[in-house]
Order: C-alpha cells, then structure tokens, then sequence
C-alpha cells in the first residue's frame, strides 16, 4: 500500500500573521495581504488602492478574495482590465465607495425634502391656515402628488 501513497510533506503557515508576503512572486501574496486585512476594511482598503498589483488580478485571485472577505458587492461590480482578462479590484473598489456616496447623498436629499415639507406644513400650521390650503400649497409649491402630500398632511399635520 505504501507504494500507491506518496508521503508529501505538508507546510502549514497561519496568514493572518504572516507578515512578510513580500517573498511571494505570485498573486499568492494579494491573496494573503487581503485575508490577512479582512478583518480592518480601512486597512484593506489602503492595501488595494496603494499596491497596483490589484489593478491586474486574475480573475480567480479576484473571486477568491471577494469570497474570502465575504464581499458579495465586489462580485457585483467586478470590473475588467485594458486585456479584458485580468481584473481590475481598485475599480471595484472605487465603484463600491461611489455607489455608496451616491446612496448617502439620494438620502441626503430625501431627508432635506422631508425637513422642509415638514417644516412648511408646520409654518402653515402656525399661520392659521386650513388643512386644505396647506394642502394645495404642497402641491403648488412643491410639485408633489395630491396622495402624497396627503400621505405628509397625515403625518405633520
């Protein structure tokens, strides 16, 4: 039986302490680095945007960090190099952080037209004028639906 089964040596190394991966000359040490910082988004972040190793990965170095660090979005906005090959991860990344500046400045603005709805149906209020009048000046005014400006009516009134 023993000549059917090789008896390799197996190495075992821990990579989340594994300091120097600069002895790596494959994408082994992306790979490393990134489970290593998956813990510190702040840190991985800076390790992908400064080293311009990750604007070329292979395709399944790229998959095996967004599966490692358990970034399904990264799947999402994958984003291919000039040899449409190679991935570029710094595009990715940039991607994630634009849609997520975009996402908080859509609420930024929904929140700031709530405030000043709010804001009118109260100084309406405090005026004395009608609920129908706040009403048709939300509308006017605003150029918002009937139901809507009902809808806030309800809630601010």
């Amino acid at each position: 039986m023993k000549k059917k089964v090789n008896n390799y040596s197996i190495y075992i190394c821990e990579v989340r302490k594994f300091e120097n991966t600069d002895v790596f000359q494959t994408d082994i040490k992306q790979v490393f680095d990134c489970i290593r910082y998956a813990e510190n988004p702040e840190k991985l972040r800076e390790l992908i945007m400064r080293d311009p190793a990750y604007q070329e990965l292979d395709e399944d170095t790229y998959d095996v960090i967004a599966e490692y660090t358990k970034t399904a979005e990264l799947m999402e906005v994958k984003s291919y190099g000039q040899e449409g090959d190679k991935v570029n991860m710094c595009g990715a990344i940039e991607k994630l952080i634009q849609d997520g500046r975009m996402e908080g400045l859509n609420q930024g603005i929904e929140q700031g037209i709530e405030q000043g709805i709010k804001a009118l149906i109260e100084t309406c209020t405090e005026l004395g004028c009608t609920r129908e009048k706040t009403l048709e000046r939300l509308v006017s005014k605003l150029q918002i639906s009937r139901e809507n400006a009902e809808r806030y009516m309800k809630q601010y009134w």
